[in-house]
């Protein structure tokens, strides 16, 4: 039996077209030995100017306007990488009554997008690598239920370790808003990892946006394997409607916009 040439069912048998999206947007995107000086002017702004350096240093959201809860203390995991790494699974049947703790909450947004030690004055090592460490993400996540966390929209601020509340609950709107809605219905907290682009591309140009999507996987695995070291369901979600998930969370879909989605839960029958 022939094996099925797989760049003609994507492209229906012809060639791709010359303004094929992805291919302009890939090319766009590479380093040149000769252009890449041009492609990524703001190298030059960023070293030149300390204010610049300074503000890059705390990128992230303040939302200090708005209520919010305190960061728990993260727990200590004890899971050895490699167990966790075998042990992760794609899991959705989460106990559609059952709370995260406080603690457990913390630490899934910690592994994700939380800060380890101080690079300088306002400027903080994250849990993930960044490019330039321009930190160009966001982390929402819409709560269910959480103990001590009253069930809304909230975004994480990992600098002053809070959550801002930003709205009510958007658990449900957020699984309408995906393909597959039965994997998030019962979950009791729902991650949204989101970019601000502007944050890598005044430095990177056009190769920002790899920089930021390969950033928001880096967030991704630290959360998946967080949930699996502490016993949670859990499922990760690239499936859904951009511009509705950004309607829940409040971006604009262009300038900031959402990456992926991280449903969690307890398993049935499993108590903290």
């Amino acid at each position: 039996m022939e094996s099925p040439n797989i760049t003609d069912i994507v492209f229906g048998g012809d060639l791709p077209a010359l303004d094929d999206p992805t291919e302009s947007w890939f090319e766009a995107s590479k380093f040149s030995r000769p252009t890449v000086w041009w492609d990524s002017a703001g190298v030059f702004l960023l070293e030149s100017a300390p204010w610049l350096q300074e503000a890059t240093g705390r990128a992230g959201k303040r939302m200090d306007h708005r209520p919010g809860v305190a960061m728990a203390e993260v727990l200590e995991l004890d899971t050895r990488l490699d167990v966790a790494v075998s042990r992760r699974r794609s899991r959705d049947d989460h106990d559609p009554s059952a709370a995260l703790t406080a603690r457990e909450f913390a630490t899934l947004a910690w592994a994700g997008y939380g800060t380890t030690s101080e690079l300088g004055p306002g400027h903080s090592r994250r849990t993930v690598p960044s490019g330039g460490a321009l930190f160009p993400l966001d982390l929402y996540v819409a709560v269910a239920r959480v103990d001590g966390v009253p069930p809304g929209l909230y975004h994480f601020d990992p600098l002053r370790r809070r959550f801002a509340l930003m709205g009510d609950d958007s658990l449900r709107a957020l699984a309408d808003a995906t393909i597959q809605p039965e994997t998030i219905e019962s979950a009791s907290a729902v991650f949204v990892v989101a970019a601000s682009f502007w944050r890598s591309r005044f430095k990177y140009g056009q190769r920002a946006l790899r920089f930021v999507l390969i950033e928001a996987g880096h967030a991704m695995q630290n959360m998946v394997l967080a949930a699996t070291s502490l016993g949670l369901t859990h499922r990760p979600i690239g499936g859904f409607y951009d511009d509705e998930v950004a309607d829940v969370i409040g971006l604009d879909g262009v300038n900031e916009a959402p990456l992926y989605i991280l449903p969690v839960g307890r398993p049935i029958g499993r108590t903290p």
